[in-house]
């Protein structure tokens, strides 16, 4: 109250901001103002966007060499994926946190996910069975799964490195890494999210994946259904093995 008394408040509204929740002592800048928050900001900085626009070089630089606000992240998967599974991991996570805003999600941890959702793609499928086998991870049918389907083990091996090299200690968001792929009876909100992003991100190329990622904002259930049909439908077109799990 006293600083009230003292002194005279300004704001300002970003374009969308409704004027009604302004205090009464405050007096309005009455000029358009750049559409960006700080939040905002964080979120693009964490999802490898280019914040240029918004940043003076030298705060872009100690933050890159810091590694704020989860610039280390995607530096470390940047260098360990193949560039078109990095541009994937990007679109999966600008995904997911779009359905978690629609869901009721936390967005940070469905973006986390998805940021991490194929780090176990890291490793080739040779490197993927010896990691398994020697870190003894517990994968249905792991001897079944080395034979017929070795890329299969990525998400299970993606949830041991999100933990132990990745630093997270989640256990939803690991559940979500370890569950995009295969699914699991009774998967949490979070891995619906995350399964159905990583189908239906911008960079997939399949017919469907438009119309599942519209589907997935009006019923996430149903595009859940739906992504899980077409990875079946996919596999036995293709001769390829189902695993059990997702039957």
């Amino acid at each position: 109250k006293k600083l009230r008394r003292l002194c005279r408040w300004w704001t300002a509204l970003r374009p969308g901001a409704e004027t009604k929740r302004i205090p009464a002592h405050f007096s309005l800048i009455r000029r358009p103002m750049p559409g960006v928050s700080s939040t905002g900001l964080r979120a693009d900085l964490a999802a490898g966007l280019d914040c240029s626009r918004w940043l003076r070089p030298r705060v872009a630089a100690l933050i890159a060499r810091r590694g704020l606000y989860g610039t280390d992240l995607i530096a470390r998967l940047k260098a360990g994926l193949k560039s078109g599974r990095f541009r994937h991991t990007l679109a999966v996570r600008a995904l997911a946190e779009a359905l978690a805003h629609r869901w009721g999600e936390e967005p940070r941890r469905a973006s986390l996910a998805g940021l991490l959702h194929d780090c176990g793609r890291m490793l080739g499928k040779k490197r993927l069975a010896r990691y398994a086998l020697s870190h003894r991870l517990r994968v249905p049918r792991l001897t079944e799964v080395i034979r017929r389907q070795p890329g299969l083990l990525h998400a299970f091996v993606g949830h041991d490195l999100a933990r132990r090299r990745f630093g997270c200690r989640d256990r939803a968001v690991l559940a979500a890494v370890r569950n995009h792929t295969l699914g699991s009876p009774d998967m949490s909100l979070l891995e619906r999210i995350i399964y159905v992003a990583d189908a239906t991100a911008e960079d997939r190329s399949h017919p469907q994946a438009a119309s599942l990622r519209r589907l997935a904002f009006r019923d996430l259930d149903a595009a859940l259904k739906a992504c899980l049909a077409a990875k079946l439908s996919c596999a036995l077109r293709n001769n390829g093995w189902l695993h059990p799990l997702s039957i």
